[in-house]
């Protein structure tokens, strides 16, 4: 038996944390305990012999393995087994206009719906796939520009139909949106369970202010106070309802009342619903002395109420939804495409289309290159970070000649991370 290479193992004065990259198994033992068992990994056999139970304990985690276990073959298998699932991901964007304007959008707005014919194509799609590919579920997830400013148009019709052909086929049906939400009104949100529509990505800015002067329209008079209104409606509606609220972070946005102000406007019943994840502004750089505060904000949210993300790492070993192989996005206009974050969007040279018959047509075999393992490089596969990575974003890894680490990019401080994700599971079990 030898220890795994991807054991994330981190003494402090407050106790020994443990944590595996593949199987994502957590320990936590007393510093002393802790740093006894570390210099033991690599003999064993003495900690078998003289407790079995903790030996079993590290063996059923991933933190001890078979000295014939290649770590690297396991992430590769595990990475082809999850890409091949036919639970089937599919995003339409119903336009690319958008009813607010942010500073830091990579999107260009522009005036345009989905027809439809565009709609019937995308129906005739989801039909081939349930009765022909014979997929195992279906996840249909409108995104935009803001797909709210065409409910009734096209996410209702479109949604109805796939939610019907999925229970003549007696296959689960889920459904989503990333929206500003803003234009989820209370009418619009009655009717979401009438099309299994339960999971939202929805984005803050940081406090009133600050979150109004990034996202705005003459339309309205706090996209703030209005987004956290619709949140709450839409809770109430459909208790089952799982939202993410994601929080577009800067210096500026961790230093505002935040939280403060979006425990006056959410319930405290409503809170239960809401899983706060940061995201860093893109076009802002790197600064690990910044965690802090990322943490403590976090921190607030969840003593009042909220699950929050503490580890954001790609616990489904693939890094981005994109290296699916039964995954696809609907452009408004029928176009085909994989990365909804590029100039795709707007190309008149679609990478795909839809035939006739619902079938999928794509340009120089992108559906194939995108399941390509993106970490089959020297530098991701000796990282250690590999198994909660998973390596580069797919667009970067088919279209940059130079390698890219994604996470240098990121302010995550890994130790720090980890410790408060182990704190906060243990917590949630003694609770």
């Amino acid at each position: 038996m030898k220890p795994s290479k991807y054991n994330y193992i981190f003494q402090t004065p407050s106790g020994s944390y443990w944590m595996n990259g593949i199987t994502k198994s957590t320990l936590k033992f007393s510093t002393d305990l802790g740093e006894k068992v570390e210099e033991l990994l690599t003999k064993s056999a003495l900690i078998k012999e003289s407790s079995p139970k903790l030996f079993n304990l590290l063996v059923n985690g991933g933190f001890i393995i078979d000295d014939c276990t290649n770590e690297i073959d396991v992430i590769r298998d595990l990475y082809q087994s999850m890409i091949a699932r036919k639970d089937y991901f599919l995003i339409v964007l119903p336009t690319l206009n958008c009813n607010l304007q942010c500073h830091y959008c990579v999107q260009s707005h522009i005036p345009s719906q989905m027809s439809s014919e565009t709609m019937n194509a995308v129906m005739r799609h989801i039909q081939f796939m349930v009765e022909h590919e014979k997929i195992d579920s279906l996840y249909l997830e409108w995104f935009g520009g803001e797909p709210f400013m065409y409910f009734e148009e096209v996410i209702k019709p479109i949604s109805q139909f796939a939610k019907e052909i999925c229970e003549s086929a007696n296959i689960p049906f889920y459904a989503g949106a990333t929206s500003n939400g803003v234009l989820i009104s209370h009418d619009f949100a009655s009717q979401l369970p009438e099309i299994n529509l339960s999971r939202f990505q929805i984005t803050l800015d940081g406090d009133k202010k600050l979150h109004n002067q990034i996202k705005y329209s003459n339309d309205i008079e706090s996209a703030f106070d209005t987004t956290l209104i619709n949140i709450a409606n839409i809770i109430k509606v459909n208790p089952q309802v799982y939202i993410t609220l994601r929080i577009n972070y800067t210096d500026d946005t961790l230093k505002t009342n935040l939280v403060r102000e979006v425990c006056d406007r959410l319930p405290k019943e409503a809170r239960q619903n809401v899983t706060i994840t940061l995201k860093k502004v893109w076009q802002h750089g790197v600064d690990l002395n910044r965690f802090d505060s990322y943490l403590e904000v976090l921190k607030q949210f969840n003593q009042a109420g909220f699950k929050v993300n503490w580890l954001d790492i790609a616990y489904n070993f693939y890094p981005c939804y994109v290296n699916k192989k039964y995954y696809t996005c609907i452009n408004f206009n029928g176009n085909l495409l994989k990365c909804t974050n590029s100039s795709a969007l707007y190309s008149t040279e679609p990478h795909g289309f839809i035939n006739t018959d619902g079938s999928l047509e794509w340009k120089n075999q992108l559906d194939n290159k995108t399941q390509e393992a993106p970490f089959e490089n020297s530098n991701c596969l000796r990282c250690k970070r590999l198994p909660i990575c998973m390596g580069q974003c797919p667009r970067n890894h088919m279209e940059m000649k130079q390698w890219h680490c994604k996470w240098e990019s990121l302010d995550i401080d890994l130790k720090k991370a980890i410790i408060a994700h182990i704190d906060y599971e243990l917590a949630t079990t003694n609770s």
